[in-house]
């Protein structure tokens, strides 16, 4: 009777295989400490394989996207003075920013392609004077205000004008521009302008806040630092030190712009007097870029997790420019020419740039310029520039260590910017220079007074500086003697007509074939003057944090503002789609 009775209750007891939650609370009475430990362990190693398990199922099942949102905080060397592009060329903190927040009718994309802006359609007259072209429909600048054809002459007439001293005036000088109707203008040239498209990569000013201030006075204009355009980001604030000095800005993305919005929805910059405080920053995460490493300093990054140092090609040559008018010795070609073939090139790249760029003897950069050649009549040859010394009748008496002539002393001075590289460069010619017995001395001038103070008024002897090519073949502005003074940009303070006619010629020509044989005509003729000394080409360091997504095409730049031609694919926040 009881086995039976014991039979039916087990029977009752194994229908039921998984113990409910009240029979499961009785569990941690039944085990002793050892089984608890167990238990737990088996548990947390279900639930670890169960999320690796189920992300790994995810992953195969989705694909990564970009996301809106995030920000983006990059650190620069220097302060804004005029976030206006029609100022903005000669300042590289100013042309950054300029370029994210005005748009022009072209912009230069990242593959260093010319494609439209704010432009929908062009059309040129066959003999390439007349250029027509048509606006996007519904733009608008960052204030919600309408663009029309007005604002695109507005901007023109003010770069026109000679009160406004705009570094561009030259580009656009002799051009007329009218209004066909609100979304439509007409250039018309004096000669064709095989590289005008290229100038109407300039932004556009917004003409009802601009119209009622005088040119003269636009220099002082509060939307010089707090400015509207109609580009991808807006202005949002800034921050002042107790000195009234610009310590960061903010920008944020401009929702309304026209062409494709970026995903980073604000971008801050910091302004640093030097590199060794932003790097520390850069170092500290207090930013997370910098607008420019220069090269002594990329071992400091090496070891980095974090931050990727991407090495930009950039159509930059790096010369010592002559002024005469502060150097009479400056004037003899022949003292020119001694000098370039006294300058170790080779060992410039080796010991001033770590070997991060490439030795030059004439204003043609690697990869951006066609089948031009250099020439070689200036290249390294210390014993042939003392006999052109002895020849010209500079002497080095016995126990002297300087050269003279008529009791004069064969002696120079070098300027240049307070940057580590061009400091050692300008050693290295100091010290080659010595050799030959000739007396050089360094001037180090610091960042924020080398423009105005030294390059503006052209107050050196010779300049060590870098110069980018903007343009391809046309360097009208940088070495046409009419560009000798400010705003000009030709540093080289010499004139010379047959260089001046070449340039000319090349400017109005449109057949390649032509422009290249110009373009080594002018080559030539430049090494045989020895209007300057061209030393190298660097590469352009750009740190930048690995959270950072999108800038694998980051790759080469034309100016140093480029490196934002693709921030529209930028972007910090992910999202995960299914397949």
């Amino acid at each position: 009777m009881h086995e039976q009775l014991d039979a039916k209750i087990l029977a009752h007891l194994n229908a039921r295989k998984i113990p409910t939650p009240a029979q499961l609370a009785y569990l941690p009475r039944m085990l002793n400490v050892k089984e608890k430990r167990s238990l737990l362990a088996a548990l947390l190693v279900f639930i670890i394989a169960s999320a690796l398990l189920g992300g790994r199922v995810w992953l195969r099942v989705t694909t990564a996207a970009p996301k809106s949102g995030g920000s983006y905080m990059e650190g620069l060397i220097g302060v804004p003075r005029f976030i206006n592009p029609l100022l903005a060329s000669s300042n590289d903190t100013d042309r950054d920013i300029s370029s994210l927040v005005f748009a022009g009718l072209f912009r230069i994309d990242h593959t260093g392609g010319l494609v439209p802006d704010m432009a929908d359609s062009i059309s040129v007259s066959e003999d390439q004077k007349v250029y027509t072209i048509a606006l996007k429909e519904n733009l608008t600048w960052h204030d919600g205000e309408p663009i029309s054809a007005d604002d695109i002459v507005y901007t023109i007439h003010a770069i026109q004008d000679p009160a406004l001293k705009s570094p561009l005036r030259i580009t656009f000088t002799g051009i007329e521009i009218a209004p066909i109707d609100r979304k439509t203008i007409m250039f018309t040239l004096q000669r064709p302008f095989p590289s005008f498209l290229s100038a109407l990569t300039v932004g556009i000013l917004p003409e009802h806040i601009w119209y009622s201030i005088p040119t003269a006075q636009a220099h002082l204009a509060e939307y010089n630092i707090k400015p509207i355009g109609s580009g991808k980001y807006k202005f949002k604030s800034l921050t002042k030190d107790s000195t009234g000095v610009i310590r960061s800005m903010s920008l944020q993305r401009f929702d309304e712009f026209h062409g494709a919005r970026p995903y980073i929805d604000e971008l801050t910059f910091k302004f640093y007097s030097d590199f060794p405080t932003a790097l520390e920053a850069l170092q500290n995460k207090n930013v997370e870029g910098l607008s420019f490493l220069p090269i002594s300093y990329q071992g400091a990054l090496k070891d980095s997790k974090n931050i990727e140092l991407k090495r930009l090609t950039i159509p930059q040559y790096n010369a010592l420019f002559f002024n005469p008018e502060h150097n009479a010795l400056l004037k003899d070609r022949v003292i020119r020419s001694a000098l370039a073939r006294a300058v170790d090139r080779d060992r410039i790249v080796r010991e001033a740039l770590g070997a991060n760029g490439t030795a030059i003897m004439a204003p043609l950069i690697p990869g951006f310029d066609g089948d031009m050649t250099e020439s070689n009549k200036l290249g390294y040859d210390p014993e042939s520039a003392k006999t052109i010394l002895d020849a010209a009748g500079w002497k080095l008496a016995e126990g002297a260590s300087v050269r003279t002539k008529d009791e004069t002393e064969l002696a120079v001075r070098i300027t240049t910017i307070d940057q580590d590289a061009n400091i050692q460069a300008a050693n290295i010619i100091r010290e080659n220079w010595e050799a030959v017995a000739l007396k050089a001395s360094v001037d180090v001038i610091s960042r924020d007074r080398i423009r105005k103070d030294i390059i503006e008024p052209r107050a050196y002897e010779i300049l060590l500086f870098g110069q980018i090519i903007t343009s391809g073949p046309d360097i009208y502005a940088l070495w046409h003697s009419s560009q000798n003074l400010h705003p000009g940009n030709n540093l080289s303070v010499l004139a010379n007509k047959d260089v001046d006619q070449t340039l000319e010629t090349l400017r109005n020509t449109t057949d390649k074939a032509a422009q290249t044989e110009l373009y080594q005509k002018f080559i030539d003729k430049i090494a045989e003057e020895a209007f300057g000394i061209f030393l190298y080409n660097p590469q352009y360091l750009y740190p930048i944090s690995r959270s950072i997504h999108g800038t694998e095409n980051l790759t080469r730049i034309a100016v140093p503002a480029d490196r934002f031609a693709s921030i529209s694919d930028w972007y910090v926040k992910v999202s995960r789609n299914l397949k």
